[in-house]
Protein backbone atom coordinates (compact mmCIF):
# COMPACT_ATOMS: atom_id res chain seq x y z
CA UNK A 1 0.00 0.00 0.00
CA UNK A 2 2.71 2.32 0.95
CA UNK A 3 4.64 1.51 -2.31
CA UNK A 4 1.17 2.21 -4.46
CA UNK A 5 1.00 5.67 -2.48
CA UNK A 6 4.60 6.40 -3.44
CA UNK A 7 3.82 6.52 -6.89
CA UNK A 8 0.75 7.79 -7.02
CA UNK A 9 2.38 10.73 -5.20
CA UNK A 10 5.65 10.78 -8.26
CA UNK A 11 3.30 10.67 -10.93
CA UNK A 12 1.44 13.89 -9.65
CA UNK A 13 4.27 16.01 -8.63
CA UNK A 14 5.97 15.14 -12.27
CA UNK A 15 3.34 17.52 -14.03
CA UNK A 16 4.94 21.07 -13.44
CA UNK A 17 1.67 22.44 -12.22
CA UNK A 18 0.80 19.98 -9.91
CA UNK A 19 4.87 20.34 -8.43
CA UNK A 20 4.05 23.91 -8.04
CA UNK A 21 1.13 23.61 -6.52
CA UNK A 22 2.75 20.74 -4.33
CA UNK A 23 5.41 23.01 -3.55
CA UNK A 24 3.67 25.85 -2.30
CA UNK A 25 1.31 23.64 -0.13
CA UNK A 26 4.47 22.05 1.81
CA UNK A 27 5.39 25.13 1.95
CA UNK A 28 2.65 27.33 3.48
CA UNK A 29 2.34 24.42 6.25
CA UNK A 30 5.70 24.14 7.19
CA UNK A 31 7.69 27.21 6.52
CA UNK A 32 6.74 30.51 8.65
CA UNK A 33 9.36 33.19 6.17
CA UNK A 34 7.59 31.80 3.13
CA UNK A 35 4.19 32.79 4.16
CA UNK A 36 5.26 36.04 5.37
CA UNK A 37 6.82 36.42 2.04
CA UNK A 38 4.06 35.52 -0.18
CA UNK A 39 1.81 38.40 2.47
CA UNK A 40 4.25 40.78 1.18
CA UNK A 41 3.02 40.70 -2.54
CA UNK A 42 0.12 38.72 -5.11
CA UNK A 43 -0.37 36.00 -3.50
CA UNK A 44 -1.07 33.70 -6.36
CA UNK A 45 1.53 35.31 -8.14
CA UNK A 46 4.89 35.99 -5.63
CA UNK A 47 3.37 32.52 -3.85
CA UNK A 48 4.01 30.39 -6.84
CA UNK A 49 6.99 31.92 -7.57
CA UNK A 50 8.03 31.74 -4.27
CA UNK A 51 7.62 28.03 -4.07
CA UNK A 52 9.20 26.95 -7.21
CA UNK A 53 12.60 29.15 -6.52
CA UNK A 54 12.56 28.11 -2.23
CA UNK A 55 11.96 24.27 -3.69
CA UNK A 56 14.51 24.42 -6.39
CA UNK A 57 17.19 25.68 -4.38
CA UNK A 58 16.40 23.11 -1.92
CA UNK A 59 15.17 25.47 1.25
CA UNK A 60 14.98 23.81 4.43
CA UNK A 61 11.37 24.92 5.77
CA UNK A 62 11.09 22.29 9.05
CA UNK A 63 13.38 24.36 11.43
CA UNK A 64 15.43 27.54 11.24
CA UNK A 65 18.68 26.65 9.62
CA UNK A 66 21.29 26.02 12.89
CA UNK A 67 25.07 26.67 13.12
CA UNK A 68 25.46 23.11 12.64
CA UNK A 69 24.21 20.37 10.46
CA UNK A 70 21.80 19.03 13.20
CA UNK A 71 18.61 21.09 14.14
CA UNK A 72 18.69 22.61 17.79
CA UNK A 73 16.48 20.83 19.94
CA UNK A 74 13.91 23.69 20.53
CA UNK A 75 13.18 24.03 16.98
CA UNK A 76 10.09 22.13 16.62
CA UNK A 77 7.11 24.28 15.50
CA UNK A 78 4.39 25.30 17.04
CA UNK A 79 2.00 27.12 15.07
CA UNK A 80 1.50 26.45 11.22
CA UNK A 81 -2.37 27.30 10.82
CA UNK A 82 -3.25 30.21 9.25
CA UNK A 83 -5.10 32.44 11.24
CA UNK A 84 -8.27 34.33 10.33
CA UNK A 85 -10.01 36.70 12.35
CA UNK A 86 -11.95 39.74 11.75
CA UNK A 87 -10.72 42.14 14.60
CA UNK A 88 -7.82 43.42 15.71
CA UNK A 89 -5.74 42.49 17.90
CA UNK A 90 -5.15 39.25 15.59
CA UNK A 91 -4.06 36.15 17.99
CA UNK A 92 -1.37 35.17 16.53
CA UNK A 93 0.48 31.67 17.53
CA UNK A 94 4.02 31.35 17.44
CA UNK A 95 6.06 29.84 14.12
CA UNK A 96 8.57 28.56 16.56
CA UNK A 97 8.93 28.19 20.09
CA UNK A 98 10.99 31.04 21.98
CA UNK A 99 15.00 29.18 22.59
CA UNK A 100 16.93 28.88 25.35
CA UNK A 101 19.64 31.19 25.52
CA UNK A 102 23.51 30.15 25.43
CA UNK A 103 25.69 30.98 28.08
CA UNK A 104 26.58 34.37 26.10
CA UNK A 105 22.70 35.10 26.23
CA UNK A 106 22.44 33.86 22.35
CA UNK A 107 20.23 31.33 20.21
CA UNK A 108 22.10 28.59 18.57
CA UNK A 109 21.46 29.05 14.82
CA UNK A 110 20.28 33.05 14.90
CA UNK A 111 22.30 35.85 14.48
CA UNK A 112 21.01 39.49 15.05
CA UNK A 113 19.68 41.40 12.07
CA UNK A 114 17.91 40.32 8.43
CA UNK A 115 18.33 37.81 5.66
CA UNK A 116 18.04 40.43 2.53
CA UNK A 117 17.13 39.56 -1.12
CA UNK A 118 17.59 41.75 -4.27
CA UNK A 119 14.70 41.10 -6.53
CA UNK A 120 13.57 42.27 -9.88
CA UNK A 121 10.66 45.18 -9.57
CA UNK A 122 8.06 45.70 -12.02
CA UNK A 123 5.72 48.49 -11.96
CA UNK A 124 1.98 48.42 -13.71
CA UNK A 125 0.02 50.85 -15.73
CA UNK A 126 -1.97 51.70 -11.98
CA UNK A 127 1.28 51.66 -10.24
CA UNK A 128 1.29 48.67 -8.28
CA UNK A 129 4.40 47.11 -8.20
CA UNK A 130 5.55 43.41 -8.89
CA UNK A 131 8.39 42.05 -7.02
CA UNK A 132 9.82 38.98 -8.52
CA UNK A 133 10.71 36.39 -6.63
CA UNK A 134 14.34 35.70 -8.43
CA UNK A 135 17.37 36.53 -6.32
CA UNK A 136 19.60 38.61 -7.64
CA UNK A 137 21.76 38.72 -4.80
CA UNK A 138 21.55 37.77 -1.28
CA UNK A 139 23.39 39.33 1.97
CA UNK A 140 23.51 39.60 5.86
CA UNK A 141 22.17 42.80 7.35
CA UNK A 142 23.38 43.18 11.24
CA UNK A 143 20.98 45.58 11.68
CA UNK A 144 17.61 46.38 12.50
CA UNK A 145 17.31 49.37 10.24
CA UNK A 146 17.31 48.69 6.40
CA UNK A 147 19.46 51.31 4.46
CA UNK A 148 18.28 51.39 0.82
CA UNK A 149 21.78 52.42 0.16
CA UNK A 150 23.18 48.71 1.34
CA UNK A 151 20.78 47.51 -0.98
CA UNK A 152 21.92 49.81 -3.51
CA UNK A 153 25.01 48.73 -3.22
CA UNK A 154 24.38 45.18 -3.45
CA UNK A 155 21.86 45.10 -6.64
CA UNK A 156 22.76 45.77 -10.46
CA UNK A 157 23.41 48.80 -11.63
CA UNK A 158 20.50 49.17 -13.78
CA UNK A 159 16.88 48.64 -13.60
CA UNK A 160 14.08 48.43 -10.75
CA UNK A 161 14.18 45.78 -7.93
CA UNK A 162 13.78 45.74 -4.30
CA UNK A 163 15.38 44.71 -0.95
CA UNK A 164 13.34 41.74 0.40
CA UNK A 165 14.27 41.29 4.19
CA UNK A 166 13.58 38.37 6.28
CA UNK A 167 14.03 37.87 9.78
CA UNK A 168 12.07 36.90 12.66
CA UNK A 169 10.56 38.83 15.12
CA UNK A 170 12.05 37.92 18.76
CA UNK A 171 9.15 38.18 21.70
CA UNK A 172 9.78 37.06 24.92
CA UNK A 173 6.67 37.99 27.08
CA UNK A 174 2.97 37.70 26.33
CA UNK A 175 0.95 40.65 25.62
CA UNK A 176 -0.55 43.29 23.17
CA UNK A 177 1.87 44.51 20.64
CA UNK A 178 1.41 46.48 17.39
CA UNK A 179 4.25 46.75 14.80
CA UNK A 180 4.39 48.88 11.58
CA UNK A 181 6.68 50.60 9.22
CA UNK A 182 8.93 53.54 9.30
CA UNK A 183 10.23 55.46 6.05
CA UNK A 184 12.88 58.31 6.32
CA UNK A 185 14.26 60.06 3.37
CA UNK A 186 17.67 62.46 3.69
CA UNK A 187 17.41 64.19 0.24
CA UNK A 188 15.93 67.16 -1.36
CA UNK A 189 13.84 65.38 -4.36
CA UNK A 190 10.93 64.13 -4.49
CA UNK A 191 10.62 60.38 -5.29
CA UNK A 192 8.19 56.98 -5.25
CA UNK A 193 8.91 54.26 -2.33
CA UNK A 194 7.40 50.61 -1.94
CA UNK A 195 6.92 49.85 1.73
CA UNK A 196 5.51 45.90 2.65
CA UNK A 197 5.58 44.47 5.83
CA UNK A 198 4.09 40.89 6.48
CA UNK A 199 4.00 38.12 9.32
CA UNK A 200 3.07 34.44 8.26
CA UNK A 201 -0.23 35.52 8.59
CA UNK A 202 -0.82 38.52 8.03
CA UNK A 203 -0.22 41.81 5.87
CA UNK A 204 0.56 44.21 8.13
CA UNK A 205 1.52 47.31 5.50
CA UNK A 206 1.44 46.87 1.50
CA UNK A 207 1.56 50.78 0.10
CA UNK A 208 2.97 52.69 -2.75
CA UNK A 209 3.68 56.39 -2.01
CA UNK A 210 4.32 58.22 -5.00
CA UNK A 211 6.10 61.80 -5.02
CA UNK A 212 6.99 61.06 -1.34
CA UNK A 213 7.97 64.51 -0.43
CA UNK A 214 11.69 65.42 0.29
CA UNK A 215 13.47 64.41 3.82
CA UNK A 216 9.70 62.71 4.88
CA UNK A 217 9.85 60.92 7.93
CA UNK A 218 6.22 58.85 8.37
CA UNK A 219 5.09 56.08 10.45
CA UNK A 220 2.06 53.72 8.66
CA UNK A 221 -1.04 52.68 10.88
CA UNK A 222 -0.04 49.83 13.29
CA UNK A 223 -1.20 46.64 13.73
CA UNK A 224 -2.41 45.17 16.99
CA UNK A 225 -1.26 41.51 17.62
CA UNK A 226 -2.01 39.56 20.87
CA UNK A 227 1.49 37.06 21.41
CA UNK A 228 2.69 34.46 22.60
CA UNK A 229 6.53 34.12 23.62
CA UNK A 230 8.36 32.73 20.39
CA UNK A 231 9.81 33.36 17.19
CA UNK A 232 7.60 34.92 14.54
CA UNK A 233 8.59 35.29 11.10
CA UNK A 234 8.34 38.39 9.59
CA UNK A 235 9.16 39.72 5.92
CA UNK A 236 9.85 43.63 4.62
CA UNK A 237 9.92 44.96 0.88
CA UNK A 238 11.23 48.04 0.61
CA UNK A 239 12.67 50.39 -2.51
CA UNK A 240 12.25 53.48 -3.43
CA UNK A 241 12.98 55.09 -6.94
CA UNK A 242 12.49 57.78 -9.47
CA UNK A 243 11.69 57.27 -13.05
CA UNK A 244 13.37 53.92 -14.06
CA UNK A 245 16.13 54.14 -11.73
CA UNK A 246 16.48 52.94 -7.63
CA UNK A 247 17.54 55.88 -5.22
CA UNK A 248 19.21 54.72 -1.62
CA UNK A 249 18.35 58.07 0.45
CA UNK A 250 16.01 56.19 2.77
CA UNK A 251 15.90 53.92 5.35
CA UNK A 252 13.17 51.26 6.51
CA UNK A 253 12.31 50.38 10.20
CA UNK A 254 10.71 48.21 11.82
CA UNK A 255 8.61 49.81 14.77
CA UNK A 256 6.74 47.87 17.60
CA UNK A 257 5.03 49.15 20.53
CA UNK A 258 5.10 46.36 23.58
CA UNK A 259 2.36 45.60 26.24
CA UNK A 260 1.77 48.66 28.53
CA UNK A 261 3.52 51.23 25.70
CA UNK A 262 1.82 54.32 24.78
CA UNK A 263 4.21 54.78 21.40
CA UNK A 264 5.54 53.06 18.73
CA UNK A 265 9.30 53.01 18.85
CA UNK A 266 12.27 51.09 16.49
CA UNK A 267 12.84 47.54 16.95
CA UNK A 268 16.18 46.57 18.69
CA UNK A 269 18.66 44.68 17.78
CA UNK A 270 17.99 41.44 19.57
CA UNK A 271 14.25 41.78 18.76
CA UNK A 272 15.24 40.83 15.12
CA UNK A 273 17.13 37.81 14.35
CA UNK A 274 17.13 35.64 11.69
CA UNK A 275 18.52 31.67 10.30
CA UNK A 276 22.31 32.87 10.15
CA UNK A 277 26.04 30.82 10.62
CA UNK A 278 27.61 33.11 13.17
Amino acid sequence: MGRYRNRNLEGRVKNPTAKLAFAHRVLWARDPLYRACVMLGPAPLIGGALAAAIWLTAYAPTTPPAASDSPPPWAHRTGSVPVSQDAQPYAEPPDYPLPKPGPNGDYRGLAEGWNVAIQPMTINATMDANVIATDLNIFPLDQPTIPLSRILDAAPPSGLYAGVAKSFLVIRAPGRYAISLRVQRFSTQSVSCLARLGTARHRVVRNITLHTSPNADFTYPPTEFQLQPGLYGIGVAAACWRTDQNVADAEITVMIRHPGELRLHPALTDELMCPRKK
